[in-house]
């Protein structure tokens, strides 16, 4: 399930500021957006150098892709380009290299999802992927997880799902989060600039718009 990227961005950054999980992040929202502006555009740099070691020699019209690689060199890529080099995700947690802790302050990055997606397609084969937004879950829970549990080889009402209609709408209505805005300290989170949340949605836009083409289908 994937979320608008923006929005995904600003909920990580105010759940980490007040919970300073897994270490302390205490960045405005206006350098985290700074930040990943930055360590994408190095990243992307740092992808375009090494894959042309990767083209052919005759004329090459459409762009190559990290998910177009065989995946040996696909981990090779990736691990120069993302994990080799210190400028192009965040550290913030002092985790050890590769570990998945080092990501968990990547609030920009995270909202690409159009190469999430290709690279996971690549590996594990598309038909085994099924991708939807929390959009449009807030907007049709229910059909969405029949839409789901068909995927997954079962009817959502029916023997090996819900007894009926009214009870999955029931499990679903309930609400397992509140929106918080202070710390456990009792430390309000600050305000968001509406210019850097402006920025940082052109920026998505295209990798947006991407991610809407490939999959045939817009999740937001």
């Amino acid at each position: 399930m994937l979320r608008e990227p923006t929005r995904r961005a600003i909920s990580g950054w105010k759940y980490h500021f007040m919970f300073g999980f897994p270490d302390t992040d205490r960045r405005t929202f206006k350098q985290v957006v700074d930040d990943g502006l930055a360590q994408r555009s190095a990243l992307e740099a740092c992808y375009m150098e090494l894959l042309a070691d990767h083209r052919p020699n005759s004329t090459f019209e459409a762009m190559l892709l990290v998910s177009d690689l065989p995946i040996e060199h696909q981990r090779d890529v990736v691990m120069r380009c993302f994990w080799g080099r210190p400028d192009t995700h965040d550290v913030q947690c002092n985790a050890p290299v590769e570990n998945e802790m080092t990501t968990m302050h990547a609030h920009v990055d995270k909202g690409v999802y159009i190469d999430q997606v290709r690279r996971w397609f690549s590996l594990l084969g598309r038909q085994n992927f099924f991708i939807w937004s929390l959009e449009q879950w807030v907007s049709d829970n229910v059909g969405m997880y029949e839409k789901l549990a068909r995927f997954a080889g079962y009817e959502a009402v029916g023997p090996s799902g819900f007894r009926t209609v009214a009870e999955l709408e029931a499990v679903l209505a309930v609400h397992w989060n509140e929106v918080a805005t202070e710390t456990p300290m009792g430390k309000k989170v600050p305000d968001i600039d509406p210019a850097d949340q402006q920025r940082l949605q052109d920026f998505y836009r295209p990798y947006n718009e991407a991610l809407f083409e490939f999959l045939g289908s817009r999740l937001w």
